[in-house]
């Protein structure tokens, strides 16, 4: 089983994908964590994407890549996980859906986490004090929520086609949104 978590900024994705590792022995793929890693560990490829971070830019298609590939190789991973963070662009999409299949997999569902703008920007700037990010300016999370609205509809739009996305209001408590996602992937009937 492979879940996707998609959502703005400080919508609660990691969050509730944590919820489902710890409730649900569901490995969880943070592509935000995996780069931020790649960051803290001072190699030259770590030092290119804390430059872009900074400005609230994604890193490049390629490099998220192949830093997922990378982490997917991991064993643990073997029975599926839910991702958040990634896919991002168009293209993500496309090798991720080549990556899964590479693994024998496909996707089971996407949950799409609903927040306004407003919302997004009082969680960002609560997780900025929390996690000490390197992309935690106000311009930087302003870049972050207006290159994420500039991409997620045609990706919203091709997981719809594929008869895998599920939407998700992100506004209510952590309790509430974590019964939501379960009932809507039906994880306590299985």
């Amino acid at each position: 089983m492979v879940y996707v978590f998609i959502g703005p900024s400080g919508c609660g994705k990691d969050t509730q994908a944590k919820l489902l590792e710890r409730n649900y022995g569901i490995r969880r793929v943070s592509v935000g964590e995996i780069i931020r890693k790649e960051m803290e560990k001072g190699s030259k490829l770590g030092k290119k994407i804390k430059e872009i971070s900074t400005r609230g830019k994604w890193i490049p298609d390629d490099i998220a890549i192949d830093l997922l590939k990378k982490e997917l190789k991991k064993d643990k991973y073997r029975d599926g996980f839910v991702i958040t963070g990634f896919p991002r662009t168009i293209w993500q999409v496309e090798k991720f859906d080549e990556l899964l299949c590479e693994r024998g997999e496909e996707i089971t569902g996407v949950v799409h986490f609903n927040l306004d703008v407003e919302e997004s920007m009082k969680r960002m700037q609560t997780q900025s004090v929390d996690e000490k990010r390197p992309d935690s300016s106000e311009n930087a999370m302003k870049a972050r929520l207006a290159s994420y609205d500039k991409t997620i509809n045609p990706i919203l739009a091709e997981y719809e086609k594929k008869g895998v996305l599920i939407h998700i209001d992100a506004a209510p408590s952590i309790e509430d949104i974590h019964e939501d996602v379960k009932k809507k992937l039906k994880l306590d009937n299985n």
